[in-house]
């Protein structure tokens, strides 16, 4: 995705110039903005209150930061942006207008993401289909069940799925594996969850199914797209939620019964940066308790669009949910935890901000770790009372 048109605002202004120089026709020598400047300034000038008129009709999904471009553009501060400052302005949105991402091109109802692992797989085409049949999914007025994300019960009594006789293959892993979308607007967004029953039962990360009010989908690699209707159990501190797909007949893989010791080895299905369906391979670091949680430290590389994605061990059994990027050195993530159970920011103390100066570098020589933490097993058995699990 590219810059919200707010962030870029601010980038622009941060910077205190531009990225790069805008080519000859930019700016006012485009005929577009020239009929835009006839609506903002017909006078030739435009004072702080017209712009904050203009840039809210002209992106009335945005909420730019008009004052503050204002302050940034007016540099006699005479309060009225001339032509000079408004040739500079027209540069600036043009700059955001490039900003703007178009809809992502849709390839069809029949479109199938993975067919096998021997085919080259589009992550533009993956990522339309997510995209509409997302829309398309939240226009279905199937019943969805209500649910205060606060209220929801940590543990569920369904039945957890055992294991098959045969080792899954990777193949297996990829078809358990979905992408979910979720929201509209600038709310949308993709992540992953793992299925883990034929009827629908998936993990994914809990602040992953906070937007379940918002509408959640899930796509798999078939093509087929399915509305989450459920949010049955979870846990906000564990990262753990469970739902429910509306339907039946789904891949699935089998939860572990037992978790991986430190040094063994670990595969991972994920969807980091929109590069969907990404196999990896690592090993499990060391079991950390932060906030009075345990958690998976692992070698494996994920990022942003992995949340929710599945870990499994040597027998492709489930272990583990891709949750957590950390930066920072040992005892600043001691300090910070993840931070999962807070709703609201915390407001730094004043002894705080002197004692804990985040503009020094990170480390006695300036080194910054990054930590890659998962959810791990117990939390996902947690879900499932022992009389409801095998």
């Amino acid at each position: 995705m590219a810059l919200p048109l707010m962030a870029a605002v601010c980038v622009l202004i941060s910077g205190g110039g531009h990225a790069d120089d805008p080519p000859e026709d930019a700016g006012v020598a485009n005929a577009e903005w020239d009929e835009r400047l006839k609506i903002l300034a017909p006078d030739g000038t435009c004072d702080q209150k017209a712009l904050r008129r203009f840039l809210r009709d002209s992106y009335p999904e945005y909420q730019l930061p008009a004052r503050r471009l204002f302050r940034f553009l007016d540099a006699n501060e005479d309060q009225l942006l001339d032509v000079d400052e408004l040739k500079e302005l027209g540069e600036v949105i043009e700059q955001l207008d490039s900003e703007l991402v178009d809809e992502p091109e849709d390839p069809g109802e029949t479109y199938v993401p993975l067919r096998s692992l021997t085919d080259g797989i589009d992550d533009a085409l993956i990522d339309g289909a997510v995209y509409h049949r997302h829309l398309d999914a939240l226009n279905d007025m199937r019943t969805v069940k209500s649910v205060q994300i606060e209220n929801v019960p940590e543990t569920c009594s369904l039945h957890l799925s055992s294991a098959e006789s045969a080792k899954a293959t990777v193949e297996d892993l990829m078809q358990a594996t979905v992408i979910i979308a979720g929201g509209q607007g600038d709310d949308y967004f993709t992540s992953g969850g793992v299925l883990i029953s034929s009827n629908g039962l998936l993990l994914t990360n809990f602040h992953v199914a906070e937007a379940f009010e918002l509408g959640l989908t899930a796509l798999t690699s078939d093509g087929r797209n399915y509305r989450v209707v459920e949010f049955l159990a979870g846990d906000r501190l564990k990262d753990i939620a469970l739902l429910r797909l509306h339907g039946d007949e789904f891949p699935f893989v089998a939860v572990a019964k037992t978790p991986p010791k430190v040094g063994d080895d670990l595969v991972m299905i994920h969807h980091t940066e929109n590069r969907f369906y990404t196999y990896d391979r690592g090993y499990l670091m060391r079991n950390p308790w932060i906030e009075g949680k345990q958690w998976m430290e692992v070698s494996l590389k994920f990022g942003p669009g992995g949340s929710g994605c599945g870990i499994f061990n040597q027998d492709h059994e489930l272990v583990g949910l891709v949750s957590i990027v950390m930066l920072g050195d040992g005892p600043s993530l001691a300090k910070l935890g993840h931070g999962l159970g807070e709703l609201e920011p915390e407001v730094e103390s004043e002894a705080e901000s002197l004692l804990w100066d985040e503009s020094e570098d990170f480390g006695a020589d300036g080194f910054e770790l990054v930590v890659r933490h998962a959810v791990p097993l117990p939390a996902i058995r947690s879900l499932f009372p022992s009389k409801y699990a095998p």
